[in-house]
């Protein structure tokens, strides 16, 4: 049961590691987005 607990948790932080880097992604391209509307309007 050791052996199994181990593994659920490491999918788990992989997992959480995962949606960071999602997140993170969507985070600079929503800024970027925002930089390029601001940029446009005088």
């Amino acid at each position: 049961m050791k052996d199994l607990n181990q593994k659920d948790d490491f999918i788990q932080s992989q997992a959480r590691t995962y949606f960071l880097r999602l997140l993170t992604r969507l985070r600079m391209n929503y800024l970027q987005r925002l930089d390029k509307i601001r940029n446009k309007t005088p």
